[in-house]
């Protein structure tokens, strides 16, 4: 059942709906809003209509209310072209609302009025990762061995696409949706896919992820 934003006191606020599924089986799997002390408090996660609808609505999300009412409200912002551009950009945006110095990436800081505010920029590797949750993942796929094969396939294919004329504005994201379209037809979709176990959601690849959302459960 998807929790309600009024039973939770951790927000994940995300660019769009993939990354909400995605992002959703990854809390899961963290055990994140699981049984902890006297009651389960799950995890409500937003998804927005991209990054500058994320970036627009800051003021509106944090409100002196649900800053007092949570425990720990993050943002998950892919970094697409630019890291640095993309956090700048929140760091200046967001310090803007909550009146505080915020952490760097992938940290958390205690508000005054009582929530935890963190944030982490996708892929997050490297200080300027180029890329976005797909990059992640198709990374955890090139991690495995035993889908080596699958990779070259997908490259060959893409690479022929490329070769009609078609230009690839997001190519992770092309190489996760073909091949979710040749092992999951039925939904090729990343959240789907991940809840299929179609990828996985333990690779080191996923590390700072998986480290940042972890935060939210907090002390």
């Amino acid at each position: 059942m998807t929790p309600r934003e009024k039973d939770c006191d951790r927000f994940l606020l995300v660019e769009g709906y993939s990354d909400l599924l995605f992002v959703a089986e990854l809390l899961e799997h963290l055990g994140i809003g699981r049984q902890e002390g006297g009651e389960a408090r799950p995890c409500f996660v937003k998804a927005f209509q991209g990054k500058s609808d994320l970036l627009d609505q800051l003021e509106v999300w944090f409100t002196p209310m649900r800053l007092r009412k949570a425990k720990a409200i993050g943002i998950v912002l892919d970094a697409d072209t630019s890291a640095v551009a993309t956090r700048q950009s929140l760091v200046d945006r967001l310090g803007r609302v909550v009146g505080i110095e915020l952490p760097v990436d992938g940290g958390w800081v205690q508000h005054p009025e009582g929530a935890r505010i963190g944030f982490h920029v996708v892929p997050g590797a490297e200080a300027d990762d180029q890329g976005e949750i797909e990059t992640l993942v198709w990374r955890s796929v090139q991690e495995r061995q035993d889908l080596q094969t699958r990779v070259q396939c997908v490259e060959s294919f893409l690479a022929c696409v490329e070769g009609t004329g078609v230009t690839l504005r997001k190519r992770d994201k092309a190489r996760v949706s073909a091949l979710l379209a040749a092992i999951h037809s039925d939904d090729p979709r990343l959240g789907p896919g991940a809840r299929a176990k179609c990828f996985d959601l333990d690779a080191s690849s996923l590390e700072p992820l998986r480290r940042f959302l972890l935060g939210m459960k907090g002390q």
